[in-house]
């Protein structure tokens, strides 16, 4: 029941979050995006600072340059979908035979 009531909370979040961004587009004329990578660094710089220099200094800058800045570079509403459509089908089932 949890792990359904995520995915769906993950579903209304990107729908909102998509219809912020048409609403926006609508007013202003221009596409404006939000991106995980600009939300995160919004949200906590200091964590984001580390974990580049973490991965280009320790692990390896080819995780962190065409890897992680990619995936950083998707749309929250596309993210917060995936999401939820990741965690969707892992609902636990009801058992076939009740006790």
């Amino acid at each position: 029941m949890v792990r359904k009531t995520l995915a769906w909370a993950a579903f209304c979040f990107a729908i909102a979050v998509l219809a912020s961004e048409i609403w926006a587009f609508g007013d202003s004329g221009h596409h404006v995006s939000l991106n995980l990578g600009d939300v995160w660094r919004t949200l906590s710089p200091a964590s984001y600072d580390r974990t580049e220099t973490f991965l280009v200094t320790k692990v390896s800058a080819k995780i962190w340059q065409p890897g992680l800045t990619t995936v950083l570079a998707a749309p929250v509403w596309l993210a917060l979908a995936a999401l939820g459509a990741g965690i969707y089908p892992w609902q636990r089932r009801p058992s076939r035979h009740p006790l």
